[in-house]
């Protein structure tokens, strides 16, 4: 009989004792892989089922297909769920082929006398036992990698589900709900859409959505986030942020996404589960403005407090346009010297006053005096008439443009 059956023969004919021996010294080394009393007979059995294994390898020969036991599949599906890291199960496997290699080659120098002989046999049991463990290794590497796949999967689908229960005010457990979103439902929450402000050109190397939705979060200083995909192009998140919106970091975030490929809608500050869907609707409200907006660029940062009014009166675009007309009267064409009267009209109407108004805009007071009386000849009566009308009118010229102006 040949060397490499009698080790064969040999691991074949009781495989309990150094089995157990083979689990102690990885277990010694490897603490991190014991699991519960109650499961270490499990473990044995994974270590038993591959010495097995290299043991039938060892009867046939070198080029022989290698079968993986099922109990190591199993097993590292198990360590999957439990949270072991692939590497730690991967090192147990490595420890193990140490101390297996260490057993059969001192095995094999009992059974070879011939010093030549002694060599081949064990530089062919540590090409044998390399191939089994790296093929082993292979394939729990692969299962525990499906498995984590898997738990995502079904942890992403319990997410989705619970974020639209709670956005179509299903009712649903606080508890139950912030269990599965990893995420606090009781505080202020600021909900964010973040999406390409343009599709035509490339985004630049290592951009992504929930990059930037990261960036306005530790900007915005939240304590917790929590961000689900709607398809290819918007990203939408909630983030609880300790008060109120800093005027300095608002002012650093939209200095920040200026010059960047995303838009950031965000909403007010709400609260508890009716907050967490309110906020979601004050995102969506000014995404939707900018979306049907072709005027004046607003920048990357939308703030819903600064377009809520928009988005009421921009309900209905063409009654919208049609109140545009109706108060604007000749200011409300869509050509430069309307932008740059509307413009200034506007400001004034924020600001209350010609000489602030003349220096926000960097022109001379005279200038604005000059480009208001040319609006209210264009209204067609002074400002101080319709005074909430006007202004509710410039808003919506400012925000849809085209969408609301005459040719």
């Amino acid at each position: 009989m040949s060397w490499s059956k009698q080790l064969s023969a040999l691991l074949l004919a009781d495989a309990d004792l150094p089995g157990q021996r083979l689990l102690e010294r990885v277990l010694s080394d490897a603490p991190s892989l014991e699991s519960e009393a109650g499961l270490l007979d499990v473990e044995l059995a994974v270590v038993k089922a591959n010495l097995e294994g290299f043991a039938c390898l060892l009867a046939r020969d070198a080029g022989a297909e290698i079968e993986v036991p099922w109990v190591s599949v199993e097993h590292a599906r198990r360590q999957a769920r439990a949270g072991v890291d692939v590497a730690e199960v991967l090192r147990g496997y490595r420890l193990g082929h140490a101390w297996l290699f260490e057993q059969l080659a001192a095995c094999a120098s009992d059974h070879v006398s011939d010093s030549s002989s002694l060599a081949a046999a064990v530089a062919q049991i540590g090409v044998m036992s390399f191939h089994y463990v790296d093929a082993v290794c292979a394939r729990v590497a692969a299962e525990h990698r499906d498995e984590l796949d898997a738990i995502a999967r079904g942890e992403l689908s319990r997410q989705t589900s619970v974020i639209r229960a709670l956005l179509a005010g299903a009712r649903i457990g606080t508890l139950d709900a912030e269990r599965s979103l990893g995420y606090r439902l009781d505080g202020p929450h600021v909900s964010l859409l973040v999406w390409r402000a343009s599709r035509d050109q490339p985004a630049p190397p290592g951009f992504s959505l929930q990059g930037v939705a990261e960036e306005v979060a530790t900007a915005l200083e939240a304590r917790s986030r929590l961000w689900t995909t709607e398809g290819q192009d918007l990203l939408a998140g909630w983030i609880t942020v300790p008060g109120d919106e800093r005027a300095a970091n608002l002012q650093r975030l939209a200095e920040m996404l200026a010059s960047g490929p995303a838009i950031v809608a965000v909403s007010r500050r709400e609260r508890g589960a009716s907050g967490f869907r309110e906020a979601r609707r004050q995102a969506d409200r000014a995404r939707a403005v900018v979306l049907a907006g072709s005027g004046a660029d607003a920048g990357r940062l939308v703030r819903y407090d600064d377009i809520a009014l928009v988005s009421l009166l921009a309900h209905d675009s063409e009654a919208a346009a049609a109140f545009v007309a109706h108060e604007l009267h000749g200011l409300a064409r869509n050509d430069s010297i309307g932008a740059t009267l509307r413009r200034t009209l506007l400001a004034f109407v924020r600001i209350g006053a010609i000489a602030e108004t003349a220096e926000a805009m960097s022109v001379h007071r005279n200038t604005v005096a000059q480009r208001l009386r040319r609006a209210e000849s264009l209204i067609g009566h002074p400002l101080s008439a319709r005074r909430m009308e006007i202004e509710a009118a410039l808003l919506l010229c400012e925000w849809l443009g085209t969408h609301v102006l005459a040719d």
